[in-house]
């Protein structure tokens, strides 16, 4: 049974992969079973980046969420989610997607769902690397950033902001 369930957020390229694998192991090194949810967007068979369509959106949304329901069925004590079904609204408001409001309302109220929600931010010294499927253009990932920033404003669970240095650097 899942005692705890924590969710890394941010744009893309910024660690939250690596910070999700950094809780796991602290978890794990506890004495918890833990299993990570990846990311799913980049298995979308829609347009992502600065493509994204409404499709997009939708498909990303549900997929997470759809993950994170079987993975809460497995008997682990912890789920740690590489993203949350809220992200793809930054997106979609970059790129002038806007119908979505009743999506968007259940993805923010999904946020209740976790007991922790880490915010990784790039900072400064963000250099994006090429994973062969997210843009790396930093005007791109910097203004998606702000977007979920103002849209997770909108949530009254605390929320932690690291930055993509502490991720690297620190012991979480």
């Amino acid at each position: 049974m899942v005692q705890r369930k924590l969710a890394v957020t941010g744009t893309h390229s910024v660690g939250k992969s690596t910070l999700a694998y950094k809780l796991a192991l602290k978890e794990k090194k506890g004495g918890q079973s833990v299993h990570v949810i990846q990311e799913r967007v980049r298995f979308s068979p829609f347009p992502i980046n600065n493509d994204m369509s409404i499709e997009t959106c939708i498909w990303a949304c549900c997929n997470q969420i759809s993950k994170e329901l079987e993975a809460a069925q497995r008997g682990f004590s912890v789920l740690i989610s590489d993203r949350t079904p809220f992200d793809t609204f930054a997106y979609a408001a970059y790129n002038g997607l806007y119908r979505l409001e009743e999506l968007e309302k259940f993805a923010l109220n999904w946020l209740n769902t976790y007991d922790q929600i880490f915010h990784v931010r790039p900072d400064t010294n963000h250099t994006p690397h090429s994973d062969g499927v997210r843009d790396t253009d930093l005007h791109f990932i910097m203004s998606v950033d702000e977007i979920l920033k103002d849209l997770l404003s909108k949530h009254p669970k605390k929320i932690i902001e690291l930055t993509t240095s502490q991720v690297f650097a620190e012991d979480i």
